[in-house]
C-alpha cells in the first residue's frame, strides 16, 4: 500500500512542527516556543492563569494524549493551548502546583516586606 505524496508531506510538516515546539511551565511562567530556524515565543506569568481545561477525544484517550487549554487574565490573544500532550491531567496538576508555589512565595515576600 502506498500513501499519497500529499499525506506524507502533511505528516512530515506535522512532525517538524512538533519537533520545533517546546512547552514549559515553571513556578514563574507558562511558555510555548515554536520554530527550528525562526522562533516565536508566547509566554505569560503563572499568576495570570485563571483557568485550566483539558480536552481529549476518544482516540486521544486511547493514546493517552490531549490538549491543555490555559485561560489567562489578559485577552484571548494570551490564552494557551498545549496540544497533543501526554498525560494532560498530570500537566494540569503540575500547573496547579506551580501556582501554589508562586502564591506561597508572593505571600512570604509580602509578609517580610510588612515586618517592622
Amino acid at each position: 500500500m502506498q500513501l499519497p505524496a500529499e499525506s506524507l508531506s502533511s505528516a512530515g510538516i506535522g512532525w517538524l512542527r512538533r519537533l520545533g515546539t517546546l512547552y514549559a511551565i515553571t513556578n514563574r511562567q507558562v511558555m510555548i516556543r515554536h520554530g527550528i530556524v525562526s522562533r516565536k515565543v508566547h509566554s505569560t506569568k503563572v499568576e495570570h492563569v485563571v483557568n485550566v481545561d483539558t480536552q481529549q477525544s476518544v482516540v486521544q484517550r486511547i493514546l493517552k494524549v490531549g490538549t491543555v487549554h490555559f485561560d489567562t487574565a489578559s485577552s484571548e490573544d494570551y490564552d494557551f493551548d498545549f496540544a497533543n500532550i501526554g498525560s494532560p491531567d498530570q500537566l494540569r496538576r503540575h500547573l496547579e502546583g506551580a501556582l501554589d508555589m508562586r502564591r506561597a512565595e508572593t505571600a512570604r515576600i509580602a509578609a517580610t516586606d510588612s515586618t517592622p
